[in-house]
């Protein structure tokens, strides 16, 4: 019986030995190369009566399934209605998101930080409008 057990203990510890430690998660994380943000292309003209439509034909689209959900109480109306919800929630959150890069990429455009008045700098504001 011992001389059964040993191929089979050796193996237990040939296998093991044989394979790539991969270690703790974070030291094998691939590095991916970051991609470079596409710049805006400034919009034309045409583009801009466009984007009018579509702006109106979506707050129009949004009234009459939030009507159709109302009068017509069912659960395709009210589904209808919400996905149409759930998307203008949904770009009010990229908005919000591309404003606070803005504010990272375009500092000047901080109003708190041109004229603070509500932290330590408050004196010196003041000392610099009374300056003006």
């Amino acid at each position: 019986m011992n001389k059964a057990l040993l191929p089979l203990l050796l193996c237990c510890f040939i296998f093991p030995a044989s394979g790539k430690d991969a270690g703790w998660q974070w030291y094998n994380e691939k590095i991916n190369p970051k991609e470079k943000e596409n710049k805006p292309v400034p919009a034309a003209p045409r583009q801009e009566a466009d984007i009018m439509q579509k702006l109106a034909a979506l707050q129009t689209a949004t009234k009459r399934a939030l009507y159709e959900a109302i009068l017509y109480p069912g659960v395709d109306n009210f589904v209808k209605y919400f996905r149409l919800q759930n998307y203008w929630t949904q770009q009010a959150g990229l908005f919000t998101m591309s404003a606070r890069k803005a504010m990272l990429a375009h500092p000047e455009l901080d109003y708190n930080l041109q004229y603070s008045h509500y932290n330590g700098t408050v004196r010196n504001q003041l000392a610099a409008d009374q300056a003006q």
